[in-house]
């Protein structure tokens, strides 16, 4: 635990002094990879003395197995060691999974599911989801090419008002 604590720590001292994507990847491959390192070689001395039976040993060696996986994250100043912000993102549709069960059909669960994406998309990128949906629904019966579909995604999405047959002001 003192491995992935410190690692932790490093991060957010890194992300609260290089706010620059450049600088922040730089300074996390000088101090954290090599903390990455020590941390995959104690893997590595744990692995043959820990028998893969005990709880520390399987620990271990689903790590071990997941290593690449686990570093894949140093390049890229958008990610974090961990996907917490993933499982936050879902867990409202976790906790209300046995609802969705009565969706109605198969129809209606893709339904749901589409919705929710969208929600927690819109979310994620610091849109207002009542806005977001409220104009992307005006906007849906005049969509007539792909990038009309792809100019709605949260993402990329300017939110403004409509008036007049598809027209958009600021």
């Amino acid at each position: 635990m003192k491995y992935i604590r410190d690692i932790y720590r490093k991060e957010t001292e890194q992300r609260e002094e290089n706010p620059e994507p450049g600088a922040f990847v730089a300074a996390r491959k000088k101090q954290i990879v090599p903390m990455l390192k020590t941390f995959h070689e104690w893997l590595l001395e744990k692995a043959q003395h820990v028998p893969p039976s005990l709880a520390l040993g399987k620990a271990v060696n689903y790590t071990l197995g997941q290593w690449e996986h686990i570093t894949a994250y140093i390049d890229c100043p958008d990610l974090t060691p961990d996907n917490n912000a993933g499982e936050n993102a879902i867990r409202p549709f976790v906790l209300g999974r046995k609802n969705w069960l009565f969706s109605g059909s198969p129809d209606g669960a893709r339904s749901s599911c589409l919705l929710y994406s969208l929600i927690e998309s819109a979310k994620e990128n610091g849109l207002n989801p009542q806005e977001y949906l409220r104009c992307v629904f005006e906007r849906v019966p005049f969509c007539c090419t792909k990038d009309d579909w792809q100019n709605l995604m949260p993402w990329n999405i300017q939110l403004t008002s409509f008036i007049d047959r598809g027209v958009w002001i600021n």
